[in-house]
């Protein structure tokens, strides 16, 4: 998967219980300085928190690490060609 690639190459050998937030933390640096878009990121560490979620609800973990808090998303808004446009 894609949108795990940095955090699997950064926890290489590193059991699952003992990743946390700073762990995290490098894994959204690294994304970023690949120039990742903070919308991308976002969104791939949302997969990792679910996976930690889901390794939770099956007692794999004790608990779900704590995730950085980002800034809010800016998505590009669409802006509809205009009449003249269209013609």
């Amino acid at each position: 998967m894609d949108c795990t690639k940095s955090a699997r190459a950064l926890w290489a050998g590193k059991p699952i219980e003992e990743i946390g937030k700073t762990d995290i933390e490098r894994v959204r640096a690294a994304e970023e300085l690949k120039g990742v878009k903070p919308v991308t990121v976002r969104a791939r560490l949302k997969v990792i928190r679910t996976v930690f979620r889901w390794a939770f609800a099956r007692e794999l973990i004790q608990d779900v690490p704590q995730f950085p808090v980002l800034p809010a998303a800016h998505y590009r808004q669409f802006v509809p060609p205009t009449e003249e446009e269209r013609n």
